[in-house]
């Protein structure tokens, strides 16, 4: 799965057909067929899985297809959406951030590491 934006509440990803039987190389993702253009994903979904980071690609208009159609049924406005993408394309020129997901009884958190 390919990470496309994230909030408090959840976080959304373009998926892929691919299954491994070892973890993949960086090269290999110019392989990948995408299965979903687009899937939110409550951030307590996301805790205690075994997620691995495989590389770091920009993200384009392109990425963000399946995202736009989901946010226009959601009703938001088409300027916030373009500038939004205009957003997300920048920041994912930037190096990646790394995380931890955790949770406990009081909620799910996220630790920048």
């Amino acid at each position: 799965m390919r990470l496309l934006d994230f909030s408090d509440d959840g976080y959304h990803f373009q998926l892929f057909e691919a299954a491994f039987t070892t973890r993949p190389s960086f090269n290999d993702i110019d392989n990948f067929k995408i299965s979903i253009e687009h899937v939110p994903i409550a951030i307590t979904n996301l805790v205690h899985k075994n997620i691995r980071y495989i590389g770091h690609r920009d993200l384009n208009v392109n990425d963000l297809e399946g995202y736009r159609v989901y946010l226009e049924e959601m009703g938001t406005d088409e300027k916030l959406i373009e500038t939004h993408f205009g957003y997300l394309i920048e920041t994912s020129k930037n190096l990646p951030v790394k995380i931890r997901l955790y949770g406990n009884k009081d909620g799910v958190f996220a630790d920048h590491m």
